[in-house]
């Protein structure tokens, strides 16, 4: 069991159902414990809740070593699909290439692997469009948590603070979030 759904377990009670999506479990969590969507403390758990699931999630499907070929190409199938219009990658290189400009959810990424997804849906056409996906849905990531794996942070775009542009920043990967 990762360290966070212990510490769910022993501070609420709470037993993380596997057969739900992240969301819908915070949504259990957060009527278990008579949160109210609009305060301060829903907010704030909801985003922890997110931040620490898509983590140990994440480790638990892909894990973290940069050098992993395997772990870089489950990346490319389920971020890009299927080979069809692009070579199977034969190289971390490739892989990268091939990732770099896609614009995907992380948490959605996250969910489409944990219920064995072909592909993950939706990815967006550009930065912009995935930035609007990410604040009118809520699915926000901490770009702090994201920096912890190299895996992660292909995906990472600006956010917030971009003056609506919503752009993709090269090698920088500590002022983003998705």
């Amino acid at each position: 069991m990762p360290h966070y759904t212990q510490d769910l377990v022993s501070k609420y009670g709470f037993v993380y159902d596997d057969t739900y999506s992240i969301i819908d479990n915070f949504k259990t969590l957060a009527i278990s414990q008579n949160w109210k969507k609009k305060s301060m403390s829903y907010k704030q758990e909801r985003k922890k809740f997110i931040g620490e699931m898509v983590v140990d999630q994440f480790w638990e499907q892909f894990g973290g070593r940069k050098e992993n070929l395997h772990m870089w190409k489950e990346l490319c199938a389920l971020a890009i699909g299927d080979y069809e219009s692009n070579p199977i990658p034969t190289s971390i290189r490739q892989c990268k290439a091939m990732l770099q400009g896609t614009n995907v959810n992380i948490v959605d990424l996250v969910e489409a692997k944990r219920v064995g997804k072909a592909k993950v849906q939706p990815v967006f056409k550009s930065a912009q469009a995935l930035r609007q996906y990410i604040l009118r849905s809520n699915k926000i990531f901490s770009k702090d948590k994201a920096k912890m794996n190299p895996l992660l942070q292909m995906f990472l775009i600006e956010v917030f603070g971009v003056g609506g542009e919503g752009k993709r920043k090269p090698k920088e990967k500590e002022t983003v979030e998705a």
